[in-house]
């Protein structure tokens, strides 16, 4: 049947496979953007994770010999082991087996397997889990898995109608070769090889557009990420995500096709010679209101909308997910925006005009770098500081009376560590230049004699989270009385570093920083640091400049100054709310994207629905002629459709729109006035133009079909039942 009626048919109705290859090229242009963005949302995980944490699979907390090293260079699998830092960090050539080679290889060095850490973050990145994490496995490989399933539903339930239209024009052959013998078998065979046939090629261009395009994006999100001096992305491809997208995409087209094959060659052959039957219509509602406004022609269009309503389910969907999404991402961004300016901007616009990042080792400041940055004309006031983690204990008795009143810190910091008959407390350092912490100090009434031990000037507060809000906090002495406290540079509170005494104090430094909740901020000078520590970490500069309008000036001075510092990053005040600006244009532009892509699929079903039905619509004008109808009403009626079809999506969605802006401006503290005036009304208004204006595109194409057919001859050809 292939060389004697497919070949012959597919040569002489060329236009008739069109719509089929179209429908492949969407599908796999779809799903080949789909596996290419999650391939290097994968990718660009696992390289920022590497440069974060090291390419290492595996590590030994401990130093070894060389011969131990030795020995694990030559355990079968180890692809490498380098000792550094106090431990040594293993490779493996697979994978797989970490979980089992690294017990073989401490029990074999005498080593305790709680000297061993897993890179376990990595590992799953690679979906290599731990024991524990296979018995609560986690779900992104099925999320990933179930969103390409999902696309792949949808896009069947699109294209679906491309093939129906097809196999439905033929019903009159089809009901021949039933007639001579040919089995349901042979014909949805027939029908899916003239499928796959025709989408091959298709279904390859669709795939090299898919990756085209999601290039495109990456390159724009790149740019994006460039301009705000942020590290870029790279765009990743394999050859397997190739032969995925490829299979997927001849699974969507083969289940398109044979959902309508199916269907039809059940179909009776005197059934099929008579052009197939019309499922009868049992109920349908009545629509008095748009009888009202539109007459009878607005009836009419809502009663075909609501008898067809299954087949234009998915473009309602697809219209009304999408609409729904933009605008709440839309209103996301403006109120994150809103809330940015009011919670980042305006509340340190008097803590920093300019602020430098220096990373150790080679970005360590002198006295003589210091005293050259203060030199600078403009500059009003400059701290420079380290930022360095420390805990410590504290006993019951040693909590203000205040914490004690509102039920103990474990009753304000429920996640605290108890440790026997005390708290282990997060006391992060704040490191000083000498020059800076003096100043400090003397604004908090601190003088330092020279006699004393190391003094730490404690932030002397903490939330009274069992009494105010998190967004009307109330703050409560955090220690009843200067005291020596014990640091510690572990979570767990076993490797000491010293003692420090403390000056309390409810003043904070002025510095572009927000403390931890429950943390007990101490600030210390570089000098006294130097006797609990030799670690060298990052160096700050906090400066506040004498003008608003030298600000720009003065970061150029800084930068010359600082010129050939290593890794280093100077950032001004106007120079971020431009780019925190422009960063939420980005976030506009790729959601718009993504959106559109949305819409697409909903307007793609709407096109699919308009073309595929054609034929068999021309039975319900023709009645509607022969009772009176203009080809005048005709047009009003299909524009009633398509009005209904693309404003339904966008007033279902209004409602929940409402209701998100009214609970989030709340939970933010913004008032709805503010949002109001700053509401994306421009962009929702042009998607939704851009979403009526397609449907109603299709519809006339549509109607234009309808009436270049012989009406009356459908008329006169139409079965009644």
């Amino acid at each position: 049947m292939w060389k004697d009626y497919s070949l012959s048919y597919l040569k002489k109705n060329k236009a008739a496979g069109v719509s089929i290859m179209a429908a492949a090229l969407i599908a796999s242009l779809f799903i080949s953007m789909l596996c290419t963005l999650l391939y290097n949302m994968w990718q660009d995980d696992l390289a920022r994770l590497i440069e974060a944490e090291g390419d290492w699979h595996a590590a030994i907390n401990t130093t070894l010999t060389q011969a131990d090293l030795k020995a694990i260079k030559s355990y079968a699998g180890v692809e490498d082991a380098v000792q550094g830092g106090g431990r040594v960090e293993i490779r493996f050539n697979s994978m797989a087996r970490v979980y089992d080679d690294m017990p073989v290889i401490a029990q074999k060095l005498g080593i305790s397997e709680e000297d061993i850490l897993y890179h376990n973050l990595l590992l799953s990145r690679y979906f290599i889990f731990s024991p524990e994490e296979k018995q609560d496995p986690p779900l992104l490989p099925a999320f990933y898995a179930a969103v390409v399933i999902l696309l792949c539903f949808s896009l069947i339930l699109i294209i679906k109608n491309a093939f129906q239209f097809s196999m439905s024009a033929r019903l009159h052959q089809l009901g021949i070769l039933k007639s001579i013998g040919a089995t349901p078998k042979q014909l949805r065979s027939v029908f899916i090889q003239e499928a796959l046939f025709l989408s091959l090629v298709p279904m390859i261009a669709g795939n090299f557009a898919g990756i085209g395009l999601c290039y495109g994006f990456f390159k724009l999100a790149s740019d994006i990420t460039t301009q705000l001096n942020i590290s870029g992305t790279r765009f990743y491809y394999h050859f397997f995500i190739f032969a995925i997208t490829l299979l997927a995409s001849l699974a969507t087209v083969f289940f398109s096709a044979w959902l309508p094959a199916r269907k039809l060659s059940k179909t009776t052959p005197l059934e099929a010679i008579a052009g197939g039957t019309e499922a009868p219509v049992t109920k349908v509602r009545s629509f008095r209101l748009l009888s009202s406004l539109f007459g009878i022609e607005g009836e009419l269009a809502r009663k075909s909308l609501f008898v067809r309503r299954k087949a234009l389910r998915t473009a309602t969907i697809s219209l009304t997910v999408s609409f729904f999404v933009i605008s709440i991402f839309l209103d996301f961004i403006t109120l994150s925006e809103i809330s940015t300016k009011h919670t980042y901007f305006e509340r340190y616009k008097n803590a920093w005009d300019i602020m430098i990042t220096l990373e150790a080792p080679d970005g360590r400041l002198t006295q003589n770098d210091l005293d050259a940055l203060r030199g600078v004309d403009g500059v009003a006031s400059l701290t420079a500081y380290q930022k360095s983690d420390a805990f410590t204990k504290l006993k019951a008795d040693a909590f203000s009376g205040a914490v004690k009143t509102a039920g103990g810190y474990d009753k304000l910091n429920s996640s605290g560590v108890a440790q026997n008959d005390a708290f282990v407390v997060e006391a992060p350092l704040f490191i000083f230049d000498d020059e800076s912490f003096h100043l400090f100090a003397n604004e908090v009434g601190f003088t330092q004699t020279g006699n004393e031990k190391t003094t730490a000037i404690v932030l002397n507060t903490i939330w009274n989270s069992a009494n105010s809000s998190f967004k009307n906090k109330e703050y409560v002495p955090f220690l009843d009385h200067n005291q020596k406290l014990t640091l510690y540079s572990d979570n767990g509170a076993t490797k000491e570093m010293g003692e420090v005494t403390t000056f309390l104090t409810a003043t904070a430094p002025v510095l572009r920083e927000e403390f931890k909740n429950y943390s007990l901020v101490q600030i210390i000078s570089e000098s006294a640091y130097k006797t609990l520590s030799q670690e060298e970490t990052d160096w700050f500069v906090n400066i506040r400049c004498t003008t608003e309008q030298e600000i720009e000036a003065v970061a150029a001075k800084v930068g010359a100054l600082l010129e050939g510092r290593g890794e280093s990053a100077i950032e001004n005040r106007p120079q971020a709310e431009r780019a925190n600006a422009k960063m939420y244009q980005g976030y506009r532009t790729l959601l718009l994207v993504v959106c559109s892509l949305l819409a697409f699929i909903g307007i793609a079903n709407v096109f699919a629905n308009t073309m595929g039905y054609v034929y068999q619509r021309r039975r319900e004008f023709a009645r509607y002629q022969s009772l009176g109808l203009t080809p005048k009403g005709i047009t009003k009626m299909l524009g009633m459709e398509a009005l209904v079809i693309a404003i339904k999506p966008i007033l279902l969605s209004i409602p929940f729109n409402v209701l998100f802006v009214l609970f989030a401006a709340n939970a933010s503290g913004i008032a709805i006035s503010e949002f109001v005036e700053q509401a994306p009304a421009a962009a929702l208004l042009l998607f939704s133009a851009a979403i009526v204006f397609a449907v109603f595109v299709s519809y006339a194409i549509g109607a234009r079909n309808l009436k270049t057919n012989d009406l009356l001859d459908a008329l006169k050809d139409d079965t009644l039942r």
